[in-house]
């Protein structure tokens, strides 16, 4: 996860899905979705670019994510990385479990649990992802 404030190593740090998500995609209770879709969760739906970590742009092509109604698919767009999971959401607060990382640029485990609030915005989705161990980072993303 991206937790610094530190510009240099938030932008070298965002390949990876662990990384740029190790804050953004922390304790699990249940996972996969329920039956019914909260609005919250409607709005998650589709593929988003990574714009900025912590109001520093990213460099184009950095990070994306695709959410379905049951997964996230956080690709780094070199390839280094691809990581997959299920999530739940409860309010503005989603919790994703790694299912399966696919790359040399992977620093997480299968089964990695990560928490963030979102809040959606017509075609922006922020990210705030907290960490006792990394800190704290906010995501902003592009619907594409």
């Amino acid at each position: 996860m991206i937790t610094s404030h530190n510009p240099g190593a938030a932008a070298s740090a965002l390949s990876p899905w662990r990384r740029a998500i190790a804050l953004s995609t922390v304790a699990l209770l249940l996972v996969g979705c329920s039956d019914s879709t909260s609005p919250v969760q409607r709005d998650l739906v589709g593929t988003w670019a990574l714009v900025s970590v912590d109001g520093i742009a990213a460099p184009a092509g950095t990070l994306t994510w695709i959410i379905t109604p049951t997964t996230i698919s956080a690709n780094s767009d070199n390839g280094d990385c691809i990581e997959v999971g299920t999530y739940t959401v409860s309010g503005n607060r989603v919790t994703s479990r790694t299912t399966s990382l696919s790359g040399p640029g992977c620093g997480g485990e299968v089964d990695d649990v990560f928490s963030f609030t979102v809040t959606v915005s017509g075609e922006t989705l922020t990210a705030t992802v907290t960490d006792p161990e990394l800190g704290s980072a906010t995501f902003v993303f592009r619907k594409i």
